[in-house]
Parts: C-alpha cells; structure tokens; sequence
C-alpha cells in the first residue's frame, strides 16, 4: 500500500506541468515538442564502450572526424574537438547525456537526420526515458526535439506480482483520467501494435522485454508532421 501511494504522489507531481498546458504532453519535466537543448534537467550518465572510445582514437590519428560522421551517414558542423568528443554518443551509442549535450549545444548545424536517447537523472525508483530528433533549423537556430517519453513505474504486472493488482489498478484510473484518449495495451514494446497505434499519442502497457518483473509503462509520442531534416532543409553552411 506504501508503494502505490508513493508511485501516486509521484504521478500527481510529474502530470501537473501536463495539466497546466493542455496542448502539451508532458512526463516529469520534459514534455512532448520540447527543444532538448534548452530543457533544464540532468541526465544519467552514457555508459560509453571502451573498446568504441580506443577505436575512434585510433581512427583520428589518421582521419578527421567529419570522415568518422560521413561513413556512419551524419553530418555535424562543429570545432573538430565537438565532433571528436560527440564521435562515439552519436554514432555508436547513438544517446545523450550531460556530458553530451554541452557538446551539443556547441554545434552550429545539425545537417542531418539524427535520433539520441537518454535518461532523466529522478532520484527515484521510475525511470524516464527520452528520445530527441533533428528537425530542420529555424530562426531561433538548431534543434533536438523531443519525439517520445517513456515513464516505466515501481508497479508490476500482477502475474508476476499478485500484491501489485490494486496498485496497477488505481494506477490505470489516474493515467486514464490524465490523459484522454490512452490507448492500453498488453506488450507497449511490441512492433505490430505501434504500427497499429502510430496515430496514438499516449500508450499504456507492460514492458514485457524488461530485465525486471515486467514494468508498468507509459509512452508519449510526437504524432504531428514533422519537417525532415535532409539536404533541401539542412542549414546554408551544411551545402557548403
């Protein structure tokens, strides 16, 4: 009973900036069209493979970075330092986390398509997963936007837990009630129902492919039409 009030009083505090715009979906302190650039939060740190860092350092003594970028079909305008630091978060882990995004924050064009996840620093037992897209520049300047947010709850599904039951129930009931038109569904990660449900900006479901007793989850998605960022819509200096 301790967890499901605690997992309440978590989701009453993280929906209230979702209630305070009601053209907004927001998770915690990260909403759905939010420039990841200029949100104000903490990330949990980007667990870089070793052996990645050792081959792009290997690979820089003979090769500028842009070359790195090009095979891996990205392209960043930025000092060569940015681009080596970014080298192994965009291609390889393709993720973000403090560290990369005062790197990113540095780069002058984004010239094209690009897709970093990352985690949001909440010093509590939910997890908030984050997913940032390129989009075409605009006058204010270069963007990540937000695409999707993803809060995997302290609650579980009752056939691996039956004491979870009232508190996945009363669970339900908030979240429906926040958020009209939640689509529920078993498996939130399986493919065949996102495709379903790709015009759906909320989904509710149990992450079945979990490491832990099957998570209660709920995923905001970006359905609007967004620009692509190719070369027609790149920055004037990504033709140069």
């Amino acid at each position: 009973m301790k967890s499901m009030w605690r997992v309440m009083g978590l989701l009453a505090i993280s929906l209230n900036a979702w209630a305070a715009d009601s053209n907004k979906l927001c998770l915690a302190e990260v909403c759905i069209g939010d420039d990841l650039l200029k949100l104000e939060a903490k990330w949990v740190p980007v667990a870089i493979d070793g052996a990645a860092t050792q081959y792009y350092a290997n690979e820089l003594t003979r090769k500028p970075a842009r070359e790195l970028y090009k095979a891996a079909n990205q392209k960043l305008i930025a000092d060569g330092k940015v681009l080596n630091t970014l080298l192994p978060y965009v291609i390889d882990a393709q993720a973000f986390d403090d560290k990369a995004l005062e790197e990113l924050k540095k780069v002058e064009a984004f010239c094209t398509s690009l897709t970093l996840k990352g985690e949001l620093l909440t010093g509590t037992k939910e997890r908030v997963l984050v997913t940032a897209q390129s989009i075409p520049p605009t006058a204010e300047g270069m963007h990540l936007r937000v695409v999707r947010v993803e809060m995997i709850f302290d609650a579980y599904h009752p056939i691996s837990r039956p004491e979870q039951a009232a508190n996945v129930k009363a669970l339900t009931k908030s979240l429906k009630k926040q958020f009209k038109g939640l689509v529920e569904v078993r498996d939130i990660d399986d493919m065949f129902l996102n495709d379903k449900y790709t015009d759906k900006p909320a989904i509710l479901g149990f992450k079945f492919s979990s490491d832990v007793a099957v998570p209660m989850a709920i995923k905001l998605r970006d359905v609007s039409d967004l620009p692509v960022l190719d070369e027609s819509s790149a920055a004037a200096v990504c033709k140069i």
